[in-house]
């Protein structure tokens, strides 16, 4: 009798987010080594290969073979062939059709080995400046515009900060829903990172759009919107600043009317809210 040969491996491989050279050295060899290589597009694969000498057989894995696609190299699995999985750009399983070749290894049996590497959702966290011990992941929005207000509001409604792609046909309409839905939000907004024209552009919700040309509403997007927590706590901070500015001016014996004046002016406070602030803190007459 005759015992079956052992599994292959599934290994899933980050690859560049554009740069051809952040491939690390463990995924160019396990592409090399593998017997045959999924992948989300074999044409922006190709580059990749060739760019690194690379000569192993590619089988592509989209949303229209996937199906058939998954069955066969599950097969080529369990008879012992080891098979990598990679995406267009990035780590796979974030938001391509990895995740069903990855389920379906695992209910037959086989060993799922990640690779890392390149990542978008870090990359755009890493140049942020947050400082949120978390974030969270949530993809692409819905293309509706009702749906995809409504997305936006329960996501930012949490606590840690939100990272989402975007394509170059919907940017502009999501971030100007952004911009109604927490205008005072900072953001990250991270365009063709590692590629030829990256551009990483810092700014508040309601000032995001206008930081961007019609020329640059071009490529791939992805965003990165300040939590609710660290939006509160710098409230908050902010509000501690003023009242502590109000009362040395108070002491000083600055009347109220000038106090808000000062507020006016350098704190950025509207005319009420200056007003307001003076007379709560116990400012001199008028």
């Amino acid at each position: 009798m005759t015992s079956s040969p052992p599994f292959g491996t599934l290994y899933v491989v980050a690859t560049p987010l554009g740069n051809l050279e952040d491939l690390t050295f463990r995924a160019a060899r396990m592409l090399a080594e593998v017997s045959v290589i999924a992948a989300e597009d074999t044409r922006q694969t190709r580059k990749l290969l060739a760019r690194y000498g690379i000569s192993t057989p590619l089988r592509s894995l989209h949303g229209h073979s996937r199906e058939g696609a998954v069955r066969a190299l599950v097969g080529r699995l369990r008879e012992g062939q080891s098979v990598a999985y990679v995406s267009d750009a990035g780590s796979p399983s974030v938001s391509d059709p990895g995740a069903e070749l990855v389920a379906a290894a695992r209910a037959a049996g086989v060993e799922v080995v990640p690779i890392p590497g390149p990542s978008a959702p870090a990359a755009a966290m890493s140049v942020a400046g947050m400082t949120a011990a978390g974030f969270i992941f949530a993809g692409y929005p819905p293309r509706g515009v009702g749906e995809r207000r409504e997305w936006l509001r329960r996501w930012t409604a949490l606590e840690p900060p939100l990272i989402l792609f975007e394509s170059p046909h919907r940017i502009r309409d999501t971030l100007a829903q952004l911009a109604a839905l927490v205008p005072e939000r900072q953001m990250a907004i991270c365009r063709e990172m590692t590629k030829q024209f990256e551009q990483i552009v810092a700014a508040p919700a309601a000032e995001a759009a206008g930081r961007l040309s019609e020329e640059q509403m071009r490529g791939e997007f992805t965003l990165v919107v300040e939590g609710g927590g660290e939006a509160r706590e710098r409230a908050a901070a902010g509000e501690a600043e003023v009242a502590e500015a109000v009362q040395v001016l108070a002491e000083a014996g600055v009347p109220r009317k000038t106090v808000g004046k000062v507020l006016q002016l350098l704190a950025g406070l509207s005319r009420n809210e200056a007003y307001r602030a003076a007379v709560e803190e116990g400012g001199s007459q008028p």
